[in-house]
């Protein structure tokens, strides 16, 4: 197919900038008092949420990123919230904020009856792993060997 020069040089124009429409047309905006705020993706929403209501602080970074790359490439793990949930997670998420490691407490009567359910599931999930299980209680990894030897005649910290 030919084109004339003009029309060549309008397809051209078009595919140049296509790359910057689906990057600016695709974010979703929301209007919070008059700001515009960009409202994360789902996956990026899910990553906040994990980081949250996860135990580690913001000296455990690299820790919990880990965790949260792992949680998110597992499909198991994410079919519960996405692409199902997916506006419900970003609607949580936005209620925190964006940097927010280990929140110690969260008002759940503030938050929607689903929104609740959902932040609810999302913790019990979490804390359900050995990872975390072990994290919290102050153990040494799965899989490596405790440097005390009476370490299981003691209770885990608290």
């Amino acid at each position: 197919m030919k084109f004339p020069v003009t029309g060549r040089r309008t397809v051209l124009r078009f595919l140049l900038a296509l790359p910057l429409t689906l990057l600016f047309g695709c974010k979703t905006t929301v209007l919070t008092s008059g700001t515009e705020v960009l409202m994360p993706s789902p996956e990026e929403a899910l990553r906040r949420l994990i980081l949250l209501v996860g135990p580690w602080d913001e000296r455990q970074g690299a820790q919990a990123e880990d965790f949260t790359r792992r949680f998110l490439a597992a499909d198991h793990t994410v079919s519960s919230y996405l692409p199902g949930s997916s506006a419900l997670v970003q609607s949580l998420a936005n209620r925190f904020p964006g940097d927010a490691m280990a929140v110690h407490e969260i008002d759940l009567a503030a938050l929607p009856k689903d929104e609740r359910e959902l932040l609810l599931q999302l913790s019990r999930q979490i804390y359900t792993y050995v990872e975390v299980r072990f994290f919290v209680a102050g153990e040494p990894p799965w899989g490596e060997c405790q440097g005390d030897r009476l370490g299981y005649t003691r209770a885990p910290k608290s």
